[in-house]
């Protein structure tokens, strides 16, 4: 999906409270680990201990909004499993969901709109190293820089 590197530039441009960063991405991390449909919390996760390093409540909602942002980024879905009201964030029972389409975002304006269009020059796809029908391309709408994408071999 994405290494290391990738995936703290995404936590750190997420997060707004640069504290929260090495813990945010030590819960993504181990999210992204899981295998899909899995069911788990933030607190099992991290083994997380009251008794020992309480976080504040607040703080528990924050963490779980920015990891369930991340994980959104990376394609990933957290669908909330039980809908208890008054439980602490840690605690709720969420499911690890692939979404569909996974949000792309442009890599040199970081606009999110697309509209797909044909390469036909063989040239091109030549010095891809692909066959014509094995990649897509996509334009920007906003800055017109243009992202090719091969598909996933089965």
């Amino acid at each position: 999906m994405t290494n290391n590197t990738e995936l703290k530039k995404i936590v750190e441009n997420t997060c707004e409270e640069k504290e929260l960063v090495d813990t945010v991405l030590v819960i993504v991390e181990k999210i992204v680990a899981l295998p899909k449909k899995k069911k788990f919390t933030i607190a099992k996760l991290i083994d997380y201990d009251p008794q020992k390093d309480i976080v504040d409540p607040l703080k528990q909602g924050t963490i779980k909004a920015l990891v369930s942002k991340v994980c959104k980024k990376l394609g990933i879905q957290l669908t909330t499993i039980d809908k208890s009201f008054g439980g602490l964030a840690y605690n709720v029972t969420h499911r690890k969901d692939i979404l569909k389409k996974p949000v792309r975002k442009c890599t040199a304006c970081g606009y999110d709109k697309f509209f797909e269009i044909k390469i036909v020059d063989e040239e091109i796809k030549t010095a891809l190293g692909v066959s014509p029908k094995k990649v897509k391309s996509y334009v920007c709408e906003k800055c017109g820089h243009i992202e090719f994408y091969m598909e996933k071999e089965m």
